[in-house]
């Protein structure tokens, strides 16, 4: 048997997307724009960033980095990044490397022109020291806050010397000869 094929009926109407798709495209489109504008543009210049940034520096045992995100006054106090490297009073240089597992921040806390205080909640592994093996998996926890300054070019500078950082060196740091 043979089949019959008749003419395509026309379809009524526009194939094309209509208005209320078109909308949500733009939309879309909008809000794509808008949070890369927000984290490019606003998040990566603020404090939170900045301190987020000088931890991850922390973990990594980049003293260097750190150095470079210190604020005058504490730059004042150990001028050259070797003598802040060495310093074993703040053991964060290389005390603390490897072991930083989060960091837990609350929003800033405006406490003036260019000032901020961030209350962070940070996870340090320990650091094996006195353990034996099988007991590698304690996590302390150290509740800091970080006074933070916007310098004149607009970054934002950590104030270690203002900054209330008690509870992380109550963990014990790394011992300064380790290879961590």
């Amino acid at each position: 048997m043979a089949r019959v094929i008749g003419k395509a009926r026309p379809q009524r109407g526009n194939t094309g997307t209509n208005i209320s798709e078109g909308i949500i495209f733009l939309v879309l489109i909008a809000a794509i724009v808008g949070g890369l504008y927000y984290y490019f543009f606003i998040f990566r210049k603020s404090a939170s960033y900045a301190l987020g940034e000088f931890f991850g520096d922390v973990s990594a045992g980049d003293a260097k980095s750190q150095y470079a995100m210190l604020d005058a006054a504490d730059k004042a106090y150990w001028p050259t990044e070797k003598k802040y490297s060495d310093d074993t009073g703040v053991p964060l240089a290389h005390g603390y490397t490897e072991r930083i597992e989060n960091v837990a921040m609350k929003p800033p806390i405006i406490k003036g022109q260019g000032l901020a205080l961030i209350d962070t909640t940070l996870s340090v592994r320990s650091n094996m020291q006195h353990e034996a093996l099988y007991q590698a998996g304690k996590t302390d926890t150290a509740k800091v806050a970080c006074l933070m300054h916007q310098d004149p070019n607009g970054a934002w500078k950590i104030v270690l010397s203002r900054s209330d950082l008690r509870q992380l060196f109550k963990i014990t740091p790394n011992a300064p000869s380790s290879n961590f």
